[in-house]
């Protein structure tokens, strides 16, 4: 037998057309499958990213449009007002001083000057229920005071839920143009040493004094408070 005729009898013998036809498929298969697996794959994962971006997008347009808003609700008007238009009155009131801070949630995180040392000084006004009796039987407001004990700088805030708040000074505050501090109007006074404003803020009747102290240091406490 010669050469030739062995090697075809070798290949007819023992050559396994079928198992050798199913393993190159598998490995095409195989080859084919795991670059498709990785072209699908990726699908999600951009998918994904894209959403990361647009949400990222929305985030930044709605801080700016918040910032805008803020902008344009945020409107400071300072009357200045001569002293000889200041008014006075008398208060026939009695004050509780050192009484327990009770929770109000809008003396929150007040931007007080860093130099003030006292910020726990919670006072109360009682007045007569009846003017003729000697019995100051009413909580007619609170007075929240802050203040820098080594000289004369100071915030007093005043405020009541039921009751208008008396003021010893410049009673007719409300009658000046106003400003706005996100959606509130509000006056801001300015006398020779001083701040006033009168306004009325989730329920409550407030006035706040500020005595030596900046504009920026008033409508930082304003600020704080309407929020």
């Amino acid at each position: 037998m010669t050469n030739k005729n062995k090697l075809v009898k070798y290949i007819t013998d023992d050559f396994n057309k079928e198992k050798n036809y199913n393993s190159i498929i598998q490995r095409i298969e195989k080859k084919y499958n795991k670059k498709y697996f990785i072209k699908y794959a990726t699908i999600p994962v951009v998918f994904i990213i894209i959403i990361a971006l647009i949400q990222m997008n929305n985030n930044q347009t709605k801080a700016l449009k918040n910032n805008n808003i803020n902008e344009i609700n945020n409107n400071i008007i300072i009357n200045e007002i001569n002293e000889t238009v200041t008014n006075s009155y008398d208060i026939d009131g009695k004050i509780q001083n050192g009484i327990f801070i009770p929770y109000f949630d809008f003396l929150k995180d007040l931007k007080i000057p860093s130099d003030f040392d006292n910020k726990e000084d919670m006072r109360a006004m009682w007045v007569k229920s009846n003017p003729n009796s000697n019995d100051y039987d009413i909580l007619h407001n609170y007075e929240f005071h802050l203040r820098n004990t080594k000289n004369n700088r100071e915030f007093i805030i005043y405020f009541s839920d039921k009751y208008k708040i008396f003021r010893c000074v410049n009673p007719f505050v409300n009658d000046y143009p106003k400003s706005i501090i996100n959606g509130v109007e509000l006056p801001i006074i300015k006398g020779s040493n001083y701040y006033l404003s009168s306004f009325s803020y989730k329920g409550y009747n407030i006035d706040i004094e500020g005595i030596d102290v900046t504009e920026e240091e008033f409508v930082n406490l304003l600020e704080s408070i309407i929020k």
